[in-house]
């Protein structure tokens, strides 16, 4: 087995996202597996022995491997042709173990010949390769420690893990952010799971498979990054989007809207240039870890334009707003400073970042959820000290709940959709037409909010 732990040594250029590989847009990935865990449809190995534990459902698959100094992995051959360029992700999160035990992506190189790969990390933040050859002992073969300060893994939170083909070579990357770079040296096989290594709990979620179908120019003109990777971005960057879609909320109940909802303005902000993270069903420390990620990122352009969307549940207590996270446990009102992002953390954050603009929109007014809330704490509330260079749009107004809608999107970003492409118009155009639609659509039972600290000329794809 040949298992890839966060080669992190070899990325020692300026922090990049995982677009700046080829950039491949929403409309140049198509889905060939999608696997939500909501069911086991696809036949899992599930059950409770001596060695392992696994089950599947409601959308995760729990896997424990119980035995120390060796390692196990689940997994399925799915129908597609790894000939062409494709891409794998997945999301994993570490439950219980050790920091130094690993866990990852399993996906097969060739079967046949004995020799598999792995794309894992550990949560004490060390690197290494070994591998496994048509039998023999694993032999460890590199160790690096992290080098990039935007690759790290969300502690107890889900990880993204990517293994993009292009070409003929594999492209790693950890939550968005490069890992490592190798040659092809035999055809893949189409096996994909998760590995677990010495007494650890895992959850993962959200696997799938997608065909790239971007057109190149011919293998010899097409421009490689070097193996080190520095300077396989030119230029600066100057769009960045943080999108959050939360719709599961456990024993709160489940929100139809939001995960359409984020995915949808993902894609949209991508087809006018953005490079976009974006985080659906998150725990409160992954909405944070990739906030501050975010924040950086938007620092190395002080003439970057930032994003920040969130469709979810939203409340208020003491005149604090707070965005609440995936599967939440916040039993009293005064646990909300430690178990939710208070919105004034999120304005802190990309103040500090120093950049041109940031647009800050808030799809999250909905009826607060908790049986402890108060009559006075319905919706959210207008921000007191709001930073300047930043406009904020709430879907409705201070004190007021949003409409989450009867089809695919809430009615406010329904309607967003219809406008946030539009380079003909400046951001402020955007968001009042976005307004108005939800006023007229809504006969006033909704009327968006828009309070703004720029007082320039500026359109969303950063021209004026």
């Amino acid at each position: 087995i040949t298992v890839l732990i966060c080669l992190a040594a070899v990325f020692s250029g300026p922090a990049f996202s995982q677009d700046a590989y080829y950039d491949y847009a929403a409309h140049e990935k198509i889905p060939v597996v999608t696997e939500n865990f909501r069911n086991n449809m696809k036949q899992w190995w599930v059950g409770d022995n001596a060695e392992a534990y696994a089950r599947v459902g409601g959308g995760v698959y729990d896997l424990e491997w119980k035995k120390d100094g060796v390692n196990w992995w689940s997994y399925n051959s799915f129908d597609f042709d790894t000939r062409r360029d494709y891409e794998i992700e997945a999301y994993v999160r570490l439950v219980k173990g050790g920091d130094g035990n690993f866990f990852g992506v399993y996906f097969n190189q060739k079967a046949d010949a004995g020799k598999e790969s792995a794309f894992v990390v550990t949560q004490d933040n060390q690197s290494l390769i070994y591998e496994d050859q048509r039998g023999r002992d694993r032999r460890f073969v590199k160790e690096a420690g992290w080098q990039t300060a935007l690759i790290r893994v969300n502690k107890f939170d889900f990880n993204k893990f990517t293994i993009r083909r292009a070409g003929n070579r594999f492209y790693y990357f950890l939550n968005e952010e490069p890992v490592a770079v190798e040659d092809i040296r035999e055809q893949p096989s189409t096996r994909i799971g998760f590995i677990l290594w010495s007494a650890i709990r895992v959850q993962a979620k959200d696997l799938t498979v997608s065909y790239l179908e971007k057109s190149y120019p011919s293998p010899a003109a097409r421009k490689e990054p070097p193996a080190d990777v520095k300077g396989a971005v030119t230029g600066r960057p100057d769009k960045f989007a943080f999108v959050v879609g939360n719709s599961d909320y456990s024993e709160l109940g489940f929100l139809r809207n939001p995960a359409n909802d984020a995915r949808d303005v993902a894609e949209a902000l991508k087809r006018t240039g953005y490079a976009v993270d974006l985080l659906v069903d998150a725990g409160l420390g992954e909405m944070e870890d990739r906030l501050i990620a975010f924040a950086r990122k938007l620092s190395t352009n002080p003439d970057s334009l930032g994003v920040f969307y969130y469709a979810g549940h939203g409340v208020q207590s003491a005149g604090v707003n707070y965005l609440i996270p995936s599967r939440s446990d916040i039993r009293s009102e005064s646990f909300l400073k430690t178990k939710a992002l208070p919105v004034d953390s999120v304005l802190d954050e990309l103040s500090s970042s120093g950049n041109k603009f940031n647009l800050v929109i808030l799809d999250a007014c909905r009826d607060n959820p908790f049986s402890w809330s108060r009559g006075g704490s319905r919706g959210l509330q207008v921000v007191g000290n709001q930073p300047p260079g930043t406009t904020i749009a709430f879907a409705t107004s201070a004190g007021s709940t949003a409409q989450d809608g009867t089809g695919r999107n809430g009615v406010y970003t329904e309607e967003l959709l219809k406008y946030i492409e539009r380079r003909d118009i400046d951001i402020s155009e955007v968001l009042r037409l976005t307004s108005r639609a939800v006023v007229e659509k809504t006969r006033s039972a909704q009327v968006p909010a828009i309070y703004s600290q720029y007082f320039e000329s500026l359109r969303i794809d950063n021209s004026r």
